[in-house]
Parts: C-alpha cells; sequence; structure tokens
C-alpha cells in the first residue's frame, strides 16, 4: 500500500507532471478520472498534454 501512496504523491509533483516518461510508468493504462470541473480525463488524453 505504501508504494501507492508514493505513486500517487509522485503524480502530484510538478517535475514528475513535466515528464512523459514518469506519467507513462506511474498511469495504468486503463486510467480514468473525472476532475472537479467535471472534465473526464483518461490515460491517452494525460499522456497528449505532457
Amino acid at each position: 500500500m505504501d508504494i501507492l501512496i508514493e505513486q500517487e504523491i509522485a503524480l502530484h509533483q510538478y517535475d514528475v507532471r513535466q515528464n512523459k516518461a514518469e506519467i507513462e510508468r506511474l498511469l495504468h493504462p486503463d486510467f480514468k478520472e473525472v476532475g472537479e470541473s467535471g472534465t473526464s480525463y483518461d490515460y491517452r488524453s494525460i499522456v497528449l498534454l505532457t
């Protein structure tokens, strides 16, 4: 469980979010999320934004 918490925290770090290889490593290809604004995100959209 600790590794999952560490990975989640890493995703909030600016330098990690700017590193496409790290994003690809940390997110599962089936990743999906709905943001606070109601916008939907998936793995492909996140990787393309990087």
